[in-house]
């Protein structure tokens, strides 16, 4: 240990400099305590508490972590009040455990500045060390090795394991999967395993969705790392789609204790999903109208789990690539399906408008939800078991685009008490409603039809090809279309993202640089339309 010494500080050693006077013995201690003196022991040397608080925090951190996913976060596995949790290094959190932490062992006091530079400094050794592991940071849910881990949120920072073994509750540790919490991550509530009925049904029941597939989309969004279908909640007003999605967010990552708590706006800047997908597990957006281009492409891939940029933490100006795999609802009276990506990625529920006589109160619904959602988390929590144990002998044919929600959803619905091959064919049927949607929503087909009236091919250049369809939308009542070209040079885009639509309708497009002396402008892209087949 270092050296200190027990000084008072209520006597002026030295008038001038006003240091408090150094206490030699016992019987001095004594004295001054009994005149109510300011007594407290001092390092000699104040390099040397530095080093001592350094060394304290090393020695009570039970593992450190860089995240993969943003190396400039600095994680550590701490025992708080008999139980394990995850801090940030440099945050006031830290600062805070260190404080109290060492208060409890040493009965000592440290100044939050002295607590701030020992925690920084922590920080810049690990992140230059080569001996901390670079590892996957896990929100809610934490699915490796066939083991899906649960944070149920809870003080005790206690997790439920399923696997094809069973279900448990473990203590959460060095050992399990990295868990970190956000401020708005709420509690959830305790599953019971032991639950009464068909709890699902009964919750098709609650909000009129008697849907197996709506079903297995719920189930399946517990799956961390498996890509998942976006849910979209679709209907007129009055028909409960914010109720229905905050729900669902409660059921598997609850934001707060009431439903409204679990429904958030959608970003009207491309900027703002980092932080929501940093910070939540699954994500509910209501009321949305449209989504453009650059939002549905952020979306399909943070749905397959692909890289977003965003600013760098603790910069102002630094960018990074940064990679997140979440879950989205989105809810709304019905929106565009005009990008491929994201028509393949949706699967779409419709809530017709409650009649007046079968309408409940918001306290009403609130009220029979809460009491549901024990019993309903045990019945999720027994079916995703069951499918674990299922998955390895499910076989699949014809799988479309998302394989392994395809798989998983097969488990599930086999587990739900379906026929092999009965799933797939629910969801390519929900998949076949969306390439319907697109094409209501991209009139690119019409079109291609109009110009090619007569001719079965057709070269013109980007320009006139945007002339020609942006008079044609005019005339047709399509220009208000959100998915449309703006400018020509868009226009190789909008063919490129209608790929689908246009193998379904037996059109071929390509493009190329004009190079020779012709009709068309030198270096201008040039189309080549041809219809293979006319539908």
């Amino acid at each position: 240990m270092t050296n200190t010494k027990t000084v008072c500080v209520s006597c002026d050693y030295l008038t001038n400099n006003r240091e408090p006077l150094v206490l030699s013995n016992q019987e001095e201690i004594d004295h001054h305590k009994s005149q109510n003196h300011y007594i407290k022991e001092v390092y000699e040397n104040p390099k040397d508490q530095s080093k001592e608080l350094a060394e304290f925090v090393i020695s009570n951190t039970k593992k450190m972590i860089i995240s993969e996913n943003d190396t400039s976060r600095i994680y550590a596995i701490v025992t708080v009040d008999n139980h394990n949790e995850t801090i940030e290094i440099g945050t006031q959190r830290s600062i805070d455990w260190l404080i109290q932490a060492y208060y409890k062992e040493t009965q000592k006091i440290i100044s939050n500045t002295t607590s701030e530079n020992t925690i920084n400094f922590v920080r810049a050794q690990a992140i230059f060390s080569p001996k901390i592991n670079h590892e996957k940071i896990f929100r809610r849910n934490g699915f490796s090795n066939g083991k899906l881990l649960i944070d149920l949120g809870d003080k005790d920072w206690k997790l439920v394991e399923i696997s094809s073994d069973g279900i448990r509750h473990v203590d959460y540790s060095e050992k399990t999967n990295v868990f970190v919490r956000s401020k708005n991550m709420a509690k959830q509530v305790n599953p019971r395993l032991k639950y009464d009925g068909n709890p699902l049904d009964k919750l098709g029941q609650l909000i009129r969705m008697d849907d197996d597939l709506f079903k297995v989309h719920i189930i399946s969004f517990f799956l961390e790392g498996i890509p998942t279908p976006i849910m979209a909640n679709l209907g007129h007003a009055g028909g409960a789609k914010t109720t229905v999605s905050g729900m669902v967010r409660q059921i598997i990552d609850p934001a707060g204790s009431s439903i409204t708590d679990n429904v958030t706006a959608f970003p009207s800047k491309s900027d703002n999903f980092a932080v929501q997908f940093e910070n939540n597990y699954l994500i509910a957006y209501e009321n949305i109208s449209s989504i453009n281009q650059e939002k549905s492409d952020i979306l399909c891939r943070v749905t397959t789990g692909s890289t977003i940029t965003t600013r760098k933490h603790y910069t102002n100006d630094e960018e990074q690539l940064m990679k997140f795999q979440r879950k989205i609802i989105l809810n709304g009276i019905a929106f565009e399906m005009g990008y491929e990506d994201l028509a393949d990625r949706t699967i779409q529920y419709w809530f017709e408008r409650i009649p007046e006589d079968k309408r409940l109160s918001d306290e009403q619904v609130s009220s029979r939800f809460k009491e549901l959602l024990p019993d309903l988390l045990g019945q999720i929590f027994e079916i995703l078991h069951k499918a674990m144990k299922l998955y390895p002998t499910v076989q699949c044919k014809n799988i479309p685009r998302m394989a392994s929600f395809a798989i998983w959803g097969e488990s599930i619905y086999q587990v739900l008490g379906h026929k092999q091959g009965e799933f797939l064919e629910l969801y390519n049927k929900a998949i076949k409603k969306n390439t319907n949607t697109l094409f209501e929503n991209n009139p690119i087909i019409p079109f291609l039809d109009s110009m090619l009236d007569v001719k079965s091919e057709l070269k013109t250049q980007t320009n006139q090809f945007f002339k020609e369809l942006k008079s044609w939308s005019e005339n047709n009542n399509y220009q208000e279309m959100s998915s449309l070209p703006k400018a020509s040079n868009q226009v190789t885009r909008w063919i490129t993202r209608s790929k689908q639509l246009l193998d379904e309708h037996g059109y071929s497009i390509s493009w190329e640089t004009n190079t020779e002396r012709n009709e068309f402008t030198p270096g201008s892209t040039v189309l080549s339309i041809n219809r293979i087949t006319k539908l």
